[in-house]
């Protein structure tokens, strides 16, 4: 084989694993992808209702934007992943900080269940002690 073509074929080969990588990434989001409404939230022992303003809007590339009446109040990335039987999600903000969770989605609804910063995964999302849990309901365009 000629040498002069082996940095050729490493780079498509690269290339093509690249893409192949953006897509793999962008399907995990696909079905999160988009503007969703927070209804409530809950601990252990308290339900709280959402605000009609409050807004979580996930990018394909996996970013997210938390906004209040339009306010970016935080903004971070999600990655994706499996978690035993649950999708498992960690959500880095733009502050460093990692939260562990695990998220079930059903249509427009979404509950998502996080630790604490530093501390292990939710089993379930039901929350357990420090964990909380949010419920969000995706809108419509």
């Amino acid at each position: 084989m000629n040498l002069r073509i082996l940095p050729a074929v490493a780079a498509a080969l690269f290339l093509a694993a690249e893409a192949r990588s953006q897509k793999d990434a962008e399907a995990k989001t696909d079905p999160l992808q988009g503007e969703w409404k927070l209804m409530y939230t809950q601990d252990e022992k308290h339900v709280e209702p959402g605000c009609e303003q409050s807004r979580m809007i996930v990018r394909a590339d996996g970013r997210v934007v938390f906004e209040v009446a339009a306010h970016t109040m935080n903004r971070g990335a999600l990655t994706f992943g499996n978690s035993g039987k649950l999708k498992s999600l960690d959500l880095k903000l733009a502050d460093g900080q990692t939260l562990l969770g695990v998220y079930e989605q059903k249509g427009d609804d979404l509950v998502v269940c996080f630790a604490e910063a530093g501390q292990e995964r939710p089993a379930g999302t039901s929350p357990k002690g420090t964990q909380w849990a949010e419920t969000w309901k995706r809108t419509k365009p």
